[in-house]
This record gives structure tokens, C-alpha cells and sequence, in this order.
């Protein structure tokens, strides 16, 4: 896919820009403020619950799969319908970018992070550690990727297939794969359950065809699938509805901007020192 995204004008202007602008906007303010801790505002967004979720390592390989998946999906699409589909791929990749841009509007004005394990028996955690500072919590893109990965991926095989229902195991693989990654991101210990609902509120935003119905399925699905015990599995998900929920809410009331309800909610936090992991 790599090859025939660089071919193409199109997807490989695109391409190159989110490889830019998530050097720009994801990775180089959190190295800015972990050598310049003074720079900007990093806020704790733990929350009590996050006790209850057990630490999986093993998960790492799910929670490393964001990237591939959404390669992966538009591999599926081009290879399934053909070079007519490279506009809108090009049009995929530029919404990857989007995402990164209007995560870094937040992260540029307050980071967050929250406590994970100093875990460096595996090379995937080792090279988390190395290059991930950890200070970009909310909202999660891993979160904002892999739903958005499934809802465009749904348009696209909307636009380009006759016939939808012979993709019904497709979507729902694409569906499973953002739940399955959604919930390692808790169990590997990257993010809290106050990320989840604030990266889903600003999908709801950005992508307003993921309803407040689709939020609540979403959420509602976590852990379904899984043998690992969530000790408090139903009150996580209450948590995370009503977050999502009042995110909601606030921005509709008040008339602000996601990214304005999002700041006022990590202001809210507790601020700590960017050297901390």
C-alpha cells in the first residue's frame, strides 16, 4: 500500500502531510515540553477508576495496531475496488491529519498524562517509553483513529460498492478492531477512563454522524468480548457514558467549540510537573 499511495499524487501529498504535520502537532510539543517543563500546563487526568483495571503487557501487540489497522482497511479498499478509489483514500488520510491537527489545538495549550507502570520488558514498551513522553492524554487519538478508521471506511465502501450487505463482515472487523484497541489503551495502562469519553465527544464533533446513540454503543461494547475481569466494569462504562454525555451537553448548551469544553475540563485537573511518567 505504501508503494501505491507514493504513485499517486494525490495520496501521496496526503500521506506525506500527516506524516509532517503528526511529527508537528504530536510528537515534537511533547518533547518541547518534557526538556522545557515550563513551556505549557500538563495535567493529571487519572481517576479512581482506573484502579479497578487491571494491567494486561500482553495487550501491547492490540494497542501497537492502530497504525496498521487503518493502512490495512485502506489496502482493503483499494485492492478490493480498484486506483478509482485513490481520491478518496487521499481524502482518508487528509481526515488522519485533521485529527492530528485538531488534537495539537489542545495539546498546545494543556497537555495531560496519566501514571503507567515503568514497564520495559517488552521492545514494543521499551520503544513506547523511549518516544512517547506520554503527555498527549486527552483526547486520545488512538480513540479519534480507529472510529474514525470505521466510519470512513463505512463511507467509502458505501461510495464504491453496489452492493453494501456483501461488506457486512468487513465493517463489523473494522467495528471490533476500535473496541478491542480502545480497551487496551486502559489495559496496557496508556490512558484513563476520562480519555475515552472526551476523545468520542470530539469525534462526535468533528464527524457529527457519530451520534450520541453510536457513543453510547460504542462505550456500552467495551469489554463484551473479553475474558480479562473488569472489576468494575459497569461503573466504568456509567462513567464513561455520562462524561461523554456532559461534554455533550456543555458544548451545546454554552455554544463552545469541543476544544473549548476540553480545556475547560483539563483546567479542571490537578496540574503536575511534565517530568513525571
Amino acid at each position: 500500500m505504501a508503494l501505491v499511495t507514493l504513485t499517486s499524487r494525490a495520496t501521496a501529498k496526503a500521506a506525506l502531510q500527516l506524516i509532517w504535520v503528526a511529527l508537528a502537532r504530536f510528537f515534537a510539543p511533547q518533547f518541547h515540553t518534557k526538556f522545557r517543563p515550563s513551556v505549557r500546563p500538563v495535567v493529571s487526568v487519572d481517576h479512581d477508576l482506573d484502579k479497578s483495571i487491571p494491567f494486561c503487557p500482553d495487550l501491547v501487540d492490540v494497542y501497537s495496531r492502530f497504525i496498521s489497522l487503518w493502512i490495512k482497511s485502506t489496502y482493503f479498499i483499494y485492492r478490493e475496488f480498484g486506483r478509482s478509489t485513490l481520491p478518496g483514500i487521499a481524502i482518508f488520510i487528509n481526515g488522519l491529519s485533521n485529527l492530528y491537527m485538531e488534537s495539537g489545538r489542545i495539546y498546545k495549550t494543556c497537555q495531560s498524562t496519566t501514571v503507567r507502570p515503568k514497564y520495559l520488558k517488552n521492545m514494543k514498551f521499551i520503544l513506547i517509553h523511549a518516544f512517547d513522553p506520554h503527555l498527549h492524554c486527552v483526547p486520545s487519538l488512538h480513540v479519534l483513529i480507529v472510529v474514525y478508521n470505521y466510519i470512513m471506511m463505512t463511507k467509502l465502501i458505501e461510495q464504491y460498492s453496489d452492493d453494501t450487505s456483501e461488506y457486512s463482515e468487513q465493517k463489523h472487523y473494522m467495528y471490533s478492531q476500535a473496541v478491542a484497541i480502545t480497551e487496551s489503551i486502559l489495559l496496557v495502562k496508556q490512558h484513563s477512563v476520562n480519555c475515552i469519553p472526551a476523545a468520542l465527544f470530539a469525534m462526535s464533533r468533528l464527524h457529527p454522524e457519530f451520534s450520541r446513540n453510536d457513543a453510547a454503543a460504542f462505550i456500552n461494547q467495551l469489554f463484551v468480548d473479553t475474558d480479562i475481569e473488569i472489576e468494575l466494569e459497569s461503573e466504568i462504562k456509567d462513567f464513561m457514558l455520562t462524561q461523554y454525555q456532559d461534554f455533550m451537553d456543555s458544548c451545546e448548551t454554552k455554544q463552545q467549540d469541543y476544544s473549548e469544553v476540553l480545556l475547560e475540563f483539563l483546567m479542571d485537573c490537578r496540574e503536575i510537573s511534565a517530568e513525571s511518567d
